[in-house]
């Protein structure tokens, strides 16, 4: 069994990384862990989870970014037709966008939990890029 430099098994620490994404309340404490195990460990299984779950966390804030930019733009819009005297709902769209971002907050939780237990079993979800870097 590989263990890390803490002395913890490498699935046990690779487990705790991807839990601490997915229940860390920001991204300190996620941070902080990932920053150690890519300085200071080098078993690519763990350096592997830290890269997948801070890149995980990453995309989720960029989609995030991106739908509820959309409700802004449109809401700017409406300001302006108000010079008009002109308005539209937007409850629908806004709807929409909170169904959408529901969506892809359970899909980063459901991967989160399925990357821990299968990092428990010492496997993982081959994602090429994120290798690749996770190996640098």
């Amino acid at each position: 069994m590989l263990k890390t430099r803490l002395g913890l098994p490498a699935n046990v620490v690779a487990a705790v990384m991807y839990l601490v994404a997915l229940f860390g309340n920001g991204y300190l404490a996620p941070l902080v862990l990932a920053g150690y195990i890519l300085l200071f460990e080098d078993l690519n299984f763990v350096r592997r989870a830290a890269v997948k779950s801070m890149a995980i966390l990453l995309a989720v804030s960029v989609v995030s970014f991106v739908v509820y930019l959309i409700p802004n733009f449109v809401e700017t819009i409406q300001h302006m037709l108000w010079i008009f005297d002109e308005s539209f709902d937007t409850s629908v769209l806004d709807n929409i966008c909170r169904f959408m971002m529901d969506l892809v907050y359970l899909a980063e939780k459901a991967v989160l939990v399925l990357l821990a237990v299968m990092a428990l079993f010492r496997k993982s979800i081959d994602i090429k890029p994120l290798n690749n870097l996770a190996d640098k």
